[in-house]
């Protein structure tokens, strides 16, 4: 399965949890540009991570790293290409934040219209915040979600970042299911990339990855909690800092 993401903020708060989730149901190869991933790496020489691979492409070309690095795709079950400009993929994930910049807004619209917007999934971490009001206020619900043609004549108050504001826990907009999640903690984000443990994925997050993996997974919901929500104990590379430069 080809996944791909696409974002502004830090993909991690997505990527991490969804490692966590697709390991134990099969291999797993991460194409990145975001460099914080090679403290992942365990093995410089196979670039991999507890059986995972990693490859790290700061230019975001996917398809010159299989190249280069003689990757071979069909080798694995899950490919997740982290922000690499892929336009062939099975599903997109686009993780949102409090605020985007219209460019990042534009490029989502292309994407709600076009052929490709029944793969596309948007997960809102935190609230999503108006700019009108200075990011202090939540924005107001609606129950109209339409969507602007790009290029259309907009009103002094238009938002063109209003339509990708997530007001409930599932929603479709145009086509285009959304979900709202937590953020993760730093220390969670930590954890992963200091002592290689992935945390276990808050509730909301579990249902969302759920919803959006399961005609893959093949699995029930129970089963699937039951797999995803056992805690780590991996061991393997914990290294105290206490320890460095002991015998």
């Amino acid at each position: 399965m080809l996944i791909s993401i696409k974002s502004e903020i830090d993909s991690r708060v997505l990527l991490y949890p969804l490692i966590k989730v697709l390991k134990p149901f099969g291999s797993i190869l991460v194409i990145t540009s975001n460099r914080q991933l090679n403290r992942l790496i365990e093995d410089v020489d196979t670039r991999t991570c507890r059986d995972m691979t990693i490859i790290l492409d700061a230019d975001g070309t996917a398809d010159d790293t299989y190249v280069e690095y003689g990757v071979n795709q069909k080798d694995y079950d899950f490919v997740i290409l982290d922000n690499m400009a892929a336009i062939d993929y099975d599903v997109l994930l686009v993780p949102l934040g409090e605020l985007s910049t219209p460019d990042f807004d534009d490029d989502l619209q292309l994407l709600i219209n076009s052929d490709e917007a029944s793969r596309v999934k948007l997960i809102q971490f935190g609230k999503s915040l108006s700019k009108s009001n200075g990011g202090k206020e939540e924005t107001k619900k609606s129950n109209s979600r339409e969507t602007k043609t790009i290029g259309a004549s907009l009103d002094d108050n238009y938002d063109p970042a209003e339509k990708f504001r997530v007001k409930q826990d599932v929603k479709k907009v145009e086509g285009i299911k959304t979900y709202k999640c937590k953020f993760p903690s730093y220390d969670d984000i930590e954890a992963v990339e200091s002592e290689h443990r992935f945390y276990v994925p808050d509730e909301g997050l579990c249902s969302t990855l759920y919803d959006i993996f399961k005609q893959q997974l093949q699995v029930n919901s129970n089963d699937f909690r039951k797999v995803v929500q056992k805690k780590d104990e991996y061991s393997g590379y914990i290294k105290s800092r206490n320890s460095i430069g002991e015998d």
